[in-house]
């Protein structure tokens, strides 16, 4: 039971959670502990903090912590009519306040919505961690600590592993990544996952066969199984239009959620920082490590974040998108990959080159030149040929052409006409 309470040595509010003078069972003391002591390790802004533990004159012990008013994330998104982006923001606060208690060895176990209360410090909003009632020290859980808790925890964001294995499921911070990805699609569309009444009642075997079978689901969809009344709701919380949302959520956000949500640990985000990063990248418009890597997708984050006229679905100019392609945030993804590298400088080299952009076109095709120097590729002669003949440079086409084993016959034909001149 938690009250609210005043301290007066200190003049402040707070919070005593307080066991029942007659547990109902015999988990609710070491769970109570085990709080106790899980909390005293953790020192993070956005987690409650704890004061101390004490016992009544009577004998039952408690805690002082921190008093949180404010409502759930969820809820103060929506109030706030948060957009896409700050809610990406808000959620990466909780993020790290996660990492923080995996970095002192802590599960949480129990992170949903209601878990995550937003309080306003100084005028700003400060989401904060609350309950670690079920969380566990991972290197005590191979002693056996946390076989009281097999069948905590709240379904709609419980990782397959732990509602099939219950108390045997191992201490993975993975199984943590689960259930911010589970937060994150609530965050993003108002509902959970999976529907509730498909997981609240139905044994645990069924609901481990259901996550196992069920495809992970789409952040689209889900939105359709609002009423009408309610999807529009959902819409203008988030400043969009239901076609605008459903885009947004349909993209690189729609492949993160995926990731975190995967049904096999080793498929999940190793880390919180490691599914901060992928927001991250989303928010600057860089391709996420979730997708498969191709260079059609890097190189459209590239033009995305280039023009922002892209992000709205104008159409933009050649120009325009091979400026955009260009940009040293498309070579910074391309380092280790020389071979994608010297396709798209040769690519782009040529289409400048068509564009009459030749001190543009000099510099890519050169540098395509320099990483196919140890494959002895000619493709890139004969294009610094055909530049070089554009610029009236006859003796360097013709320098470049002989030096590849394929020559261009337009080009050599017209270099016999000028000689011949």
């Amino acid at each position: 039971v938690v009250f609210e309470a005043w301290q007066e040595a200190l003049e402040r509010t707070v919070a005593i959670k307080i066991l029942k003078k007659k547990p109902t069972n015999d988990e609710a003391l070491p769970a109570f502990k085990a709080e106790a002591q899980i909390l005293a390790q953790l020192s993070h802004p956005n987690i409650a903090q704890v004061f101390g533990k004490d016992c009544t004159e009577q004998g039952q012990e408690y805690l002082a912590m921190e008093w949180i008013e404010g409502p759930t994330v969820t809820e103060y998104c929506n109030s706030e009519r948060f957009s896409i982006e700050d809610r990406l923001k808000i959620f990466i606060t909780v993020c790290r306040a996660v990492e923080h208690a995996h970095q002192v060895g802590v599960l949480h176990r129990d992170i949903k919505p209601s878990n995550i209360l937003v309080a306003i410090v100084d005028g700003q909003a400060q989401p904060k961690v609350i309950d670690f009632g079920i969380a566990v020290m991972m290197a005590l859980v191979d002693q056996g600590a946390n076989s009281h808790l097999s069948s905590a925890g709240t379904r709609e964001y419980m990782s397959p592993e732990r509602i099939t294995l219950g108390h045997r499921a191992p201490a993975d911070v993975r199984s943590d990544i689960y259930s911010l990805g589970a937060l994150l699609f609530e965050i993003l569309t108002d509902l959970p996952p999976h529907p509730s009444e498909s997981l609240r009642n139905s044994s645990y075997e069924e609901v481990g066969r259901f996550l196992a079978e069920a495809p992970v689901p789409k952040l689209c969809r889900r939105l359709r199984d609002h009423d009408p009344a309610k999807l529009l709701a959902t819409c203008q919380q988030r400043q969009l239009s239901s076609k605008k949302l459903s885009k947004v959520l349909g993209g690189d956000l729609q492949v993160i959620i995926a990731k975190a949500l995967a049904k096999a640990p080793e498929d999940r985000y190793a880390s919180a920082t490691s599914l901060i990063q992928d927001v991250e990248r989303f928010l600057t418009l860089r391709p996420v490590t979730a997708r498969a890597p191709s260079v059609t997708y890097r190189l459209t984050r590239a033009v995305v974040a280039a023009n922002p006229r892209a992000t709205r679905g104008e159409l933009l100019t050649l120009r325009e998108v091979v400026d955009a392609i260009s940009g040293d945030r498309v070579w910074d993804e391309l380092r280790n990959t020389p071979t994608e590298e010297r396709s798209l400088r040769l690519t782009i080299g040529n289409t400048y080159v068509s564009l009459g952009d030749f001190e543009q076109a000099d510099r890519h095709l050169r540098r395509a030149h320099e990483l196919s120097r140890s494959s002895n590729e000619d493709t890139t002669k004969a294009a610094l040929g055909w530049l070089d003949f554009r610029q009236g440079d006859y003796e360097g086409a013709e320098d470049w052409l002989s030096q590849a084993n394929l020559s261009d016959p337009l080009i050599m034909g017209r270099l016999a006409a000028v000689y011949a001149a």
